[in-house]
């Protein structure tokens, strides 16, 4: 360990000066192959200036080349000792760090953060696209119907799902429901229309004023697992278009589940 501790101060401390000599040799070499080139013309005419300033140009060239690629050599080992440091340094245990692996292995391991609730399920509400369509199609059933001189009904169904939310799932399990309840009393029904949190509307096109609220009472009670109120509209008993017959099924509705509430509060 001592002697490589050496060879690195021995790498940092010679490079700098190689290198500072270089830069005066090739600095003052010009400058005295000039003056030796003239002083050898005064004392030896027969050799002439130019030669001695070409011999001495060639030696300078000789010595200037060595000393180069001495230089490069010693920059190369200066590099290779700073990354030697380098991980030497970073081996060494931090400052307020552990000093050993007993060190390590001593302390208690950090507790992790507990994990955040995952964030309820979004609540389920209506697109615009299924409402259009849903009272595009109510427009076409109170057309035919008032053209067949027959009635139609509207019903608005709240559907309370205890202890669950209104879930893409859910929402589709209900209409799954209510549309085999209608199939098994053979009859037609719309695709139900999840209009609010809880609520469906669907319309009966074929389904006179004494069999809707019975066949709605059917539905409600296959819906065993859940808590339902239903308000009916009929056509032309209650209204005579399809936005109005969609208000007062609502309507109607929320005054049953407004009832039953008031009920169980005075009880």
């Amino acid at each position: 360990m001592e002697e490589d501790t050496n060879s690195l101060r021995e790498a940092f401390r010679r490079q700098p000066d190689e290198t500072n000599f270089l830069v005066k040799f090739g600095l003052g070499g010009p400058c005295v192959i000039w003056v030796a080139g003239n002083v050898a013309g005064l004392f030896w005419p027969t050799l002439g200036a130019t030669t001695v300033m070409l011999l001495m140009t060639l030696v300078y060239g000789l010595v200037l080349a060595v000393l180069s690629a001495r230089t490069a050599h010693s920059g190369a080992t200066r590099r290779y000792a700073e990354a030697a440091l380098g991980r030497r340094t970073s081996a060494l245990p931090r400052f307020g760090g552990p000093r050993s692996l007993h060190d390590v292995q001593a302390q208690p391991p950090e507790k992790a953060a507990p994990a955040p609730p995952p964030p309820p399920p979004p609540a389920v509400r209506a697109t615009p696209f299924h409402e259009k369509y849903f009272m595009l199609r109510l427009r076409e059933e109170v057309q035919n119907a008032r053209r067949d001189h027959r009635g139609m009904t509207v019903v608005a169904l709240d559907v309370t799902m205890p202890g669950l939310q209104a879930t893409p799932e859910i929402v589709s399990r209900v209409c799954s429901d209510i549309a085999e309840l209608a199939s098994n009393q053979h009859k037609t029904i719309s695709q139900p229309f999840h209009v609010a949190e809880s609520e469906f509307v669907f319309s009966l096109p074929y389904c006179e004023a004494g069999e809707s609220k019975a066949f709605v009472s059917k539905v409600v009670q296959g819906l065993g697992d859940y808590w339902c109120h239903f308000g009916i509209a009929r056509y032309p008993d209650d209204a005579t278009d399809a936005d109005s017959l969609v208000a007062k099924a609502r309507e109607a509705c929320e005054a049953s589940r407004q009832g039953k509430q008031r009920s169980a509060a005075v009880a």
